[in-house]
């Protein structure tokens, strides 16, 4: 899956089906100014197991190549599948729908807790389906302006398997 809104490499979807898994993810970075600026859509467990969005103000650097299990995943930039979502629907789920009681407190709220693509991570964590990120497939996401993580910040010394996300950066709440 491709979100429209995404500048991608021809290949990336054949780069993240070559892996084998069945869920695979490249970087797609969003913007919000109270969570740190530019972040990375995937979330990955700090050293005290909290999964967290890394940002470029915290986080700083990423590995520019490899593969690293992950806790969640954007849908912007997503190779899954036909057995995950056969999975899901034999079991009488939706794959992206969002819970009733989440949506009931967005009417509530203003405050959408999670989107159909968190959702979909969740039912994938429910299920014991791994999840992973490819560093090396990266997209730019047009919003107002292009968002990416800053290529000085890409570092290829850096291994995925031992890379980490600071203990303080943005967390979903």
């Amino acid at each position: 899956m491709i979100d429209n809104d995404e500048g991608v490499d021809w290949d990336a979807p054949y780069r993240l089906a070559q892996w084998g898994k069945k869920v695979v993810s490249g970087i797609v970075c969003s913007f919000s100014t109270n969570k740190g600026g530019i972040f990375a859509c995937i979330t990955v467990k700090d050293e005290n197991g909290i999964a967290r969005f890394p940002t470029v103000k915290k986080t700083s650097k990423i590995p520019s190549q490899g593969l690293r299990e992950i806790e969640s995943a954007g849908t912007g930039l997503l190779c899954v599948h036909k057995s995950v979502f056969q999975e899901i629907l034999d079991a009488g789920d939706n794959p992206f729908m969002i819970p009733e009681e989440v949506r009931k407190h967005c009417c509530a709220t203003g405050t959408l807790k999670l989107g159909e693509d968190m959702a979909f991570a969740e039912r994938c964590r429910d299920r014991g389906i791994k999840m992973y990120v490819d560093f090396s497939v990266r997209a730019e996401h047009f919003k107002t302006v292009s968002i990416a993580w800053p290529q000085e910040l890409v570092d290829p010394s850096i291994d995925p398997r031992t890379w980490t996300v600071a203990s303080n950066d943005y967390v979903h709440s």
